[in-house]
């Protein structure tokens, strides 16, 4: 579970801090796993590579709000309601941690991490991506090249594309 103490001015001009909670629990991960295409660790993966900006908006706007809920006093609860998410939503205070967390790429992966349960960190984590060099990706034979680079084209820099077109025109020669 993720606290989070959020500083907002509210509908009337007064500047409110106020605690909110979020937290994703292993059913939901679960769900949320299976609801997308490869997983929730591609899922995730695709987020933090996205250069689609909407899609990261539209993304991590559905996790803050699968996320959003109230803890009972006595810290069995986790309690999420319709009513929870819509009140948040609608306060300034989702805009206020919206903008915060969409403007650093960083903060978005720690609110991340923090939501999900620290046993099934491991399991949605994106895997760090080796950064090669120019030689070292020249030199690699086709199934290490597309192992690095990926499949999907479109996902690839001008770079990437002029080495792979060098590499099909060598290969048919």
């Amino acid at each position: 579970m993720l606290q989070r103490t959020i500083s907002y001015t509210d509908f009337n001009g007064r500047n409110r801090v106020q605690e909110f909670y979020f937290h994703l629990n292993k059913a939901e991960i679960a769900e949320l796993a299976y609801s997308e295409r490869g997983g929730l660790k591609r899922y995730l993966q695709d987020i933090v590579e996205s250069e689609n900006a909407g899609a990261v908006l539209a993304t991590f706007r559905k996790i803050i709000t699968v996320s959003v809920g109230k803890k009972d006093e006595g810290g069995n609860l986790f309690m999420k309601s319709e009513e929870i998410t819509n009140n948040f939503l609608r306060s300034n205070a989702f805009e206020e941690l919206f903008i915060e967390l969409v403007s650093d790429p960083e903060k978005m992966v720690q609110f991340i991490r923090g939501i999900i349960p620290a046993d099934m960190l491991a399991d949605v984590e994106p895997e760090d991506k080796h950064e090669y060099s120019t030689s070292e990706l020249r030199a690699m034979t086709d199934e290490a090249f597309f192992a690095a680079v990926g499949t999907d084209e479109s996902k690839w820099t001008r770079e990437i594309l002029i080495m792979a077109f060098k590499r099909r025109n060598a290969r048919a020669a």
